[in-house]
């Protein structure tokens, strides 16, 4: 009799054992699925950022007849040797860099950068210039 009560708590050790590791390939598979939509989140919330602040700059640089100089005052930032270069929220660097001037059409480049280097986001904008300033 004792060999027969054996047995069977012998089978039920076994059967735990195989629903434990059940439940962990199960829970492993969960939390990688849980982190790929924390950081797909993450990117699609610092792209939201990047793309409105890029369309912000856009604006200014057209509103400023494509004057770097005046595009930095409306942003409330200074300009270096033809580029300006702000700090945005969420640890990331906006870029304007003048790239191109034909007679009155004068061009920029705006870029949105993550602090470690990594590119978020670049367009180019044209602005036509009716004054002929610089």
């Amino acid at each position: 009799m004792k060999h027969k009560y054996a047995s069977k708590s012998a089978l039920f050790l076994m059967e735990l054992l195989i629903a434990i590791l059940v439940f962990s390939f199960t829970t492993a598979i969960c939390m990688r699925i849980f982190v790929h939509a924390k950081l797909t989140a993450d990117y699609a919330g610092n792209l939201s950022i990047a793309v409105t602040a890029a369309q912000n700059a856009a604006e200014c640089y057209k509103a400023s007849g494509g004057n770097l100089i005046r595009a930095a005052e409306i942003l409330g930032v200074e300009t270096l040797n033809d580029k300006i270069e702000y700090a945005l929220e969420h640890e990331m660097t906006l870029e304007l860099t003048e790239s191109g001037r034909s007679g009155l059409y004068t061009s920029c480049e705006i870029a949105v950068y993550l602090f470690n280097g990594d590119e978020i986001y670049r367009i180019e904008v044209g602005a036509i210039n009716e004054k002929g300033v610089r």
